[in-house]
């Protein structure tokens, strides 16, 4: 029988759940907010929430060198060091703009917990995304252990305790990659239109996606991109007409730093004596492997693609540009995790038990010291995640392509 209203008792568990919702988020939110408090002002928020304010409220230029320096006196009570994250301004104006509505909060503190309130929720969508594009048909058990191997890694926190901007850029690229594995083509060119910046992170990663669109002859998510990209320039130019060169400006200026880590630091602090010759070479390397790669998975499954594209964020860090760790929001390797327990069904549990507990443990005893000397402490965690992610995603495709006959299917012991 068709209904055109809902009962009463509907409307009561609909209004309960809204409450309690909005209870959750307000507790969240207050969390964050005596997070940020004993942290201290951090992260590429600030940039962005001063910039935002300067042009709603002050009519002044969100890429002025000063405002620049006023962030680096919230941040660290002075200017920032050579070494130090000087918060540079690199958001083109009209993406700036869709981070905009957080500049109305007034209170800096406040404005940080709410946009790490947002960046928890993109987090939480992001992984269940990439559970979608895996296929997951594991147990909730097994879920349940993933993420939170995933949530509490390392390089997760350390992304929030810099509030960093990689966290919503990671979702994107997981809501890319879903909108496309889906027929969602409008959707995935917004998007993209979205996350046409900060391209030492992604790339490597856009150039793919790039590619797979014009080879599948998606159009629909090419013009997408088009119309979300002239709607949002076009309603830029309408509040600053003059932000092209300030940007451009911003951008070369930020390139030009050395903050962070990079391949070619790494190698000096290795001391390898030919750095940038190396760096060149595995950067071509690289390059051309991404496209050997993806014209192989032209042929295969869209899970093949996925495959492609996780190998893509995830070397895009050995490539020479400069990032600091917090950017590090790649792929953690839940991919590698769900075919361990694909293929060792029987011992799956203890061997999907064992790679959760690399994930999670390795990193933070690196980073409290263990292993490694301290002088090389930073930039082995810069390299840790990348290459892990990289050496398993390979692990992959070779146990699946070509598996070796291992004792315990000889035995029996294991169904092949």
């Amino acid at each position: 029988m068709n209904r055109n209203s809902f009962s009463v008792r509907e409307v009561g568990i609909i209004f309960a759940g809204l409450i309690s919702l909005i209870f959750l988020s307000a507790l969240l939110i207050f969390a964050n907010l005596k997070i940020v408090s004993a942290l201290g002002e951090s992260g590429d928020f600030y940039s962005m929430w001063i910039g935002s304010r300067a042009i709603l409220f002050e009519n002044t230029d969100p890429y002025d060198k000063n405002l620049s320096l006023q962030i680096q006196n919230l941040i660290y009570k002075r200017p920032a060091y050579q070494n130090e994250n000087p918060y540079i301004l690199n958001v083109p104006f009209h993406i700036l703009a869709v981070f905009s509505p957080i500049a109305y909060i007034s209170n800096s503190e406040l404005a940080s917990a709410v946009y790490m309130f947002i960046c928890e929720l993109l987090f939480l969508a992001s992984l269940i995304f990439h559970f979608k594009l895996i296929e997951w048909s594991h147990s909730l058990l097994l879920y349940g252990v993933t993420s939170l191997s995933v949530i509490l890694n390392f390089y997760t926190l350390e992304s929030f305790r810099h509030i960093s901007i990689a966290i919503p850029i990671g979702f994107a690229c997981a809501a890319i990659l879903l909108s496309l594995k889906f027929k969602q083509d409008e959707l995935a060119g917004g998007l993209l239109a979205l996350t046409m910046f900060q391209f030492e992170i992604t790339g490597l990663f856009l150039i793919l996606v790039f590619l797979h669109i014009f080879d599948n002859k998606r159009w629909q998510a090419l013009a997408g991109f088009i119309m979300t990209t002239i709607i949002l320039v076009a309603i830029s130019y309408f509040f600053y007409p003059n932000w092209v060169l300030a940007y451009w400006s911003q951008s070369v200026m930020s390139f030009q730093l050395e903050y962070g880590f990079s391949l070619k630091s790494g190698l000096k602090s290795y001391s390898f004596q030919y750095a940038d010759e190396i760096r060149w070479f595995i950067f071509a390397f690289l390059v051309g492997l991404i496209l050997y790669e993806w014209y192989l998975a032209r042929f295969r499954s869209f899970r093949q693609f996925y495959w492609v594209a996780c190998l893509a964020l995830a070397v895009t860090p050995f490539l020479g540009f400069h990032v600091d760790i917090s950017q590090l929001f790649i792929l953690l390797p839940i991919f590698s995790i769900s075919v361990m327990y694909e293929r060792w069904r029987s011992a799956g549990y203890v061997i999907f038990l064992f790679a959760n507990i690399f994930i999670l443990i390795i990193p933070w005893l690196v980073y409290l010291g263990w292993f490694i000397p301290k002088q090389t402490q930073d930039i082995f965690l810069y390299l840790l995640l990348p290459a892990a992610t990289v050496l398993s995603l390979y692990w992959i495709r070779w146990w699946v392509v070509n598996p070796p006959l291992t004792f315990s299917d000889a035995q029996g012991l294991l169904p092949r």
